[in-house]
């Protein structure tokens, strides 16, 4: 049987990575929700913008359309913006004693968790669009494509991206520069992603 000293390091180890693992989940999840935000903020413009004819998207047909579904797909936008900007997006790993190693492999663990949110959640608003306007088929593309980034080239790029900025970046500074990172990639993964 082991002794209390032998099973005590153990369990503060599990404590330690989990209270990483939620903390990076918490960042993930708060950069997911900020990458479905822009993107929704950027296809409500981009249906305004078809329905007065400045720009030609083929999205809408009539300018009620467009205001209409502007307002509502911008509604959604403002919504996601609000549910990314609620947590503690800022606080990222500082102050977490876990390597390098460990902090990529729960990072891409939580990416994987976040994606799969987002492209389920996505699948279960589809069931919803289709007797709405093309304009909200668009929005679950959007969902299900940022879901699909997370569950890919975020993956990758992401950790991989974060771990150079903690190697390169000035000791303190690659706090800041954490989730900024993780946006940059994950949004550019949900645009070349979309553009297939």
């Amino acid at each position: 049987m082991a002794s209390a000293q032998e099973v005590l390091p153990r369990e503060s180890g599990a404590r330690r990575l989990s209270r990483a693992g939620l903390r990076i989940f918490v960042t993930t999840f708060d950069v997911g929700f900020l990458v479905l935000a822009t993107s929704l903020l950027g296809l409500a413009l981009a249906v305004l913008l078809d329905g007065f004819e400045i720009a030609d998207t083929e999205i809408v047909t009539s300018v009620g359309e467009a205001l209409g579904s502007a307002l509502v797909i911008a509604v959604l936008g403002a919504f996601a913006l609000g549910v990314a900007v609620e947590g503690p997006l800022y606080r990222g790993e500082e102050g977490l004693s876990i390597s390098y190693l460990e902090q990529a492999v729960l990072r891409a663990s939580c990416l994987l968790v976040v994606g799969s949110g987002l492209v389920l959640l996505g699948r279960l608003l589809d069931q919803f669009t289709a007797d709405l306007p093309a304009p909200f088929e668009v929005v679950t593309t959007f969902v299900v494509t940022v879901g699909f980034a997370g569950l890919t080239a975020t993956v990758v790029l992401g950790p991989a991206a974060v771990w150079a900025i903690q190697r390169l970046a000035p000791p303190g500074l690659w706090i800041e520069l954490e989730w900024p990172t993780l946006y940059v990639v994950w949004a550019l993964s949900t645009a070349f992603i979309f553009m297939l």
